[in-house]
């Protein structure tokens, strides 16, 4: 902004020189160019500068995920007695307070084709993304 200021204080100092002829046109429009040159290397510097911020936070984010200590556990499949998916009195609410699903019960059964059917806003895609997951 200070660069954008100076523009008319280095004007008139040019005009003066280019009036008493110490300076000739082309260096008056050259000296009335450098505040606007100062401006976009100004600019120029302020993006790479905050990219390089940005690019620094984000190195170190991938740093400490890479430094986790690797989950052990037991390696062995997990294999189910049966896929049935059971929901026993399932309540969900994406806000505090405000719930989506309550008191859901149902079991699907394994090979029997379910259906999950209901009014527009009634929580259908809900229950599907917590069977999901």
């Amino acid at each position: 902004m200070l660069i954008w200021c100076g523009l008319p204080l280095i004007m008139w100092i040019g005009g003066q020189s280019l009036i008493t002829g110490a300076l000739d046109s082309v260096s008056y429009a050259l000296v009335c160019m450098l505040p606007l040159f100062l401006a976009k290397f100004a600019g120029v510097m302020f993006v790479d500068f905050t990219s390089y911020k940005h690019m620094s936070i984000s190195k170190q984010k991938i740093t400490q995920i890479i430094d986790e200590k690797e989950e052990t556990g037991s390696l062995e499949p997990f294999v189910p007695n049966s896929f049935d998916i059971a929901f026993d009195k399932v309540s969900f609410a994406y806000v505090p307070g405000e719930p989506v699903l309550e008191s859901i019960s149902f079991t699907a059964k394994e090979k029997q084709l379910t259906a999950v059917v209901g009014d527009s806003g009634a929580g259908k895609s809900t229950v599907l993304n917590l069977i999901a997951k």
